[in-house]
């Protein structure tokens, strides 16, 4: 079973993982044929029969799927599709492909009608701004009295002071002070902090991975997430502060070639539909919207990934929040972490 401090999971087969989900990326290799794809999602009906109320009542996949099959069997997709993302721009070979999500919810599972309203028209909201330079984020926090810094893996590990105050940061995930301390001692993330006064008062995950798929794709990936910052300290653009800096950082290694071995592909987050703030914030950074790339490609799926996990912070009437999968490929991570 994966910990719920990993968010990217587990790769083939899928797994138990945190919050009562079946979770898996399918790393066999590229779907280029109905039949692959029918073999999947009767694979997924399989896993289905397996639900447990309240033990295990979502199941979440991912896929690597042309982008071909999904424009002319995108119908067989109806009873499981969630999101995706188009990977143009990517590198690698990746350019007529997809990472598309697919699951499925138990009935005790089920996204409220009014909450989700709401989430569209905070996603609707925040699609209508522009992208801004990752400059001019980073000197508002600056200029407000912050410094924003990626911590250094030595510090990470062996400074009992910085223990403490993540911990404090990360209580409202439920993670315990061991948990914190799993994280922080993690090299397959980044972790930048702003800090106040000498003290950490926000702090950012980029988590990384790299699934090696059998037919010899390869496919590197950073995940934003497990954002959190002191209440005292809300409001004044450290979210963007921190994301700006992890991009900034994930594009000088990964032009190094030192994102575990090679360069990075694409760089995402699943924002809480709730939270128009960090919804904002993606679309300030230059991150594109999966729902919006599902309409444009008229697709029989919505954009997003119902009662996935509980995120703390607005209030939802259900125990989990439907998230919105953004992203950036590698070229516009570039572009965006020289603007």
């Amino acid at each position: 079973m994966t910990t719920h401090t990993s968010s990217i999971g587990p790769q083939w087969p899928p797994e138990k993982a945190s919050y009562g989900r079946i979770k898996g990326i399918d790393n066999r290799g590229r779907i280029n044929g109905a039949t692959e794809l029918a073999d999947l999602l009767g694979q997924l009906a399989g896993l289905r029969e397996t639900l447990q109320p309240l033990i295990l009542d979502r199941i979440s996949i991912r896929a690597l799927i042309s982008n071909r099959l999904l424009a002319e069997r995108s119908e067989m997709l109806r009873p499981w599709g969630e999101a995706l993302i188009p990977l143009e721009g990517c590198g690698q070979g990746l350019e007529e492909v997809s990472l598309v999500y697919l699951g499925g919810n138990g009935e005790s599972r089920a996204t409220d009608p009014k909450d989700l309203n709401r989430c569209l028209g905070n996603v609707t909201t925040a699609e209508s701004r522009e992208a801004r330079p990752a400059s001019t984020m980073i000197d508002r926090a600056r200029d407000g009295g912050y410094v924003v810094r990626i911590l250094d893996e030595q510090e990470r590990r062996g400074d009992p002071e910085l223990h403490s105050s993540m911990a404090e940061l990360y209580s409202r995930f439920g993670w315990s002070s061991d948990e914190t301390r799993e994280i922080l001692a993690n090299p397959s993330s980044l972790i930048a902090v702003a800090e106040h006064e000498g003290m950490p008062v926000s702090a950012g995950i980029a988590e990384l991975s790299h699934v090696a798929f059998q037919d010899g794709h390869q496919l590197r990936m950073a995940e934003f997430t497990e954002a959190a910052t002191r209440a005292s300290h809300q409001g004044k653009g450290l979210y963007s502060a921190i994301v700006a800096t992890l991009s900034r950082e994930l594009a000088a290694r990964s032009r190094a070639g030192q994102i575990l071995g090679g360069e990075l592909n694409v760089a995402f987050g699943e924002c809480s539909g709730h939270d128009l703030g960090v919804l904002i914030a993606a679309k300030h950074l230059g991150r594109r919207f999966s729902r919006r790339i599902c309409r444009e490609r008229e697709l029989p799926f919505e954009g997003f990934l119902p009662q996935h996990v509980p995120i703390a912070g607005a209030p939802r009437s259900t125990p989990y929040n439907d998230l919105f999968p953004t992203f950036l490929s590698r070229d516009t991570l570039y572009a965006f972490s020289e603007s």
